[in-house]
């Protein structure tokens, strides 16, 4: 059972971080791209697409400090579920506006799915930091507590009550109950 939890601990931030971006990640035409799942709810891997590559490189080359370029980018990186690259271009808009909540939810999602939990952890708290009333950072830093080993339940259960008080009624919020009331497994002598 435990084995499993750092899969789904990968897979739901993803699909956080999708969510959390599928309304403001711009594509080549300036209008928010939309972003699938596959319909197990596991994320899925979607190829890089060179031609929107090439498009927001040229938008790039007029202007190198379209930060929603970059994060689109960023998006089309992680889609792809090359987590270098789009911490590459995550750190890209950050160079740009260091306070930019996307770059830093994104960001950190990146570093988390590469195994740089550190780097994951600095980010998220950076985000929240800037906005406490981020329920997306509080609900990410409650799956990286999650993801320790042991399990940080004290700093976990912290943070995913933030995420019921900020926006009660939100998926996210329903999403970390459900988390929170599921009895925890007992591991089992052999």
């Amino acid at each position: 059972m435990w084995a499993i939890v750092p899969l789904l601990v990968i897979a739901v931030v993803f699909l956080v971080f999708q969510l959390g971006n599928s309304s403001t990640a711009p594509d080549t035409s300036g209008t928010p791209a939309q972003q699938t799942s596959a319909p197990s709810g596991a994320p899925s891997v979607v190829p890089v697409d060179s031609t929107k590559v090439a498009a927001l490189m040229k938008k790039l080359s007029a202007n190198r400090k379209d930060t929603g370029s970059i994060l689109a980018l960023g998006d089309i990186y992680f889609a792809a579920a090359d987590y270098k690259n789009a911490s590459v271009w995550e750190q890209k808009a950050l160079d740009v506006d260091p306070k930019n909540q996307a770059a830093l939810l994104a960001i950190g999602a990146a570093q988390f799915n590469i195994g740089n939990k550190a780097e994951a952890k600095k980010h998220w708290l950076t985000a929240v930091a800037l906005n406490p009333k981020s329920a997306e950072g509080h609900y990410d830093l409650g799956f990286l507590y999650l993801s320790q080993t042991p399990p940080d339940k004290v700093n976990m259960t912290a943070e995913w009550n933030k995420v019921i008080a900020i926006d009660p009624t939100s998926d996210l919020a329903k999403s970390v109950a459900s988390h929170l009331n599921a009895p925890t497994p007992t591991p089992t002598a052999k």
